[in-house]
């Protein structure tokens, strides 16, 4: 597989721009909580004071949960407002990370055994690929193939080693449609089984790593 060992998020459509990978600082993400709703933009003000906020206390990118076309419209407008890149982040309907690309959105981030047939994962990249725009191709303990899962219950394979063989499941089907521009996130609720794949990943590879646990938080 020929993978980008670095990546320059949002510099096609941003003030600002954000290499990642390779010998480039730790850039630190976060995710927008509140209710995404049309009337957001009607305080565009303070929405965009906010963001900027963010930006002074040091996030570099800011992710946004993306669950519909009403939500993709709301995140598109804001991605033309502000200079920190945006990451669209889409689950089950591939329409919706389509509707994403049609405004400067610097990164969309699927898990594309959720998106659906292989065949709606290649109109994702063929489109990102268009807009020259990166993917983050997000996997989740709670969240793998059936079989790796059955491998895990029974004992045959460590949650870490599972979360591997599915990311690696995922770039080949990348690497078969010839696209490289890609982050890759491993996330387990454990930190050691976080930190135990993302060791396993960067002995063989040199993708940029989006670092994180899944299911943060109180258990509430």
């Amino acid at each position: 597989m020929a993978f980008q060992t670095r990546l320059v998020i949002g510099g096609f459509a941003h003030l600002n721009s954000v290499p990642l990978g390779a010998d480039n600082p730790v850039v630190t993400q976060t995710m927008w909580k509140d209710p995404l709703r049309p009337d957001a933009l009607l305080d565009k003000g303070g929405v965009v004071k906010r963001i900027e906020l963010l930006g002074e206390i040091g996030c570099g990118l800011l992710r946004f949960a993306v669950p519909d076309l009403e939500s993709a419209e709301i995140v598109g407008a804001l991605a033309e407002l502000v200079p920190m890149p945006l990451v669209a982040d889409i689950h089950f309907d591939y329409k919706i990370a389509l509707r994403c690309l049609d405004f400067p959105i610097a990164k969309i981030r699927i898990n594309p055994g959720n998106i659906g047939s292989v065949e709606k994962t290649a109109r994702v990249l063929d489109k990102c690929a268009e807009k020259k725009v990166p993917i983050r191709i997000g996997l989740n303990a709670g969240s793998l193939p059936r079989d790796l899962q059955e491998s895990v219950r029974a004992g045959k394979l460590r949650a870490a080693k599972a979360l591997f063989c599915a990311a690696e499941r995922e770039l080949a089907i990348f690497d078969r449609h010839g696209f490289y521009d890609v982050v890759v996130s491993m996330k387990a609720s454990s930190v050691r089984e976080t930190i135990e794949v993302n060791e396993l990943f960067a002995e063989r590879y040199t993708l940029p790593l989006h670092i994180g646990v899944t299911e943060a938080g109180p258990l509430i």
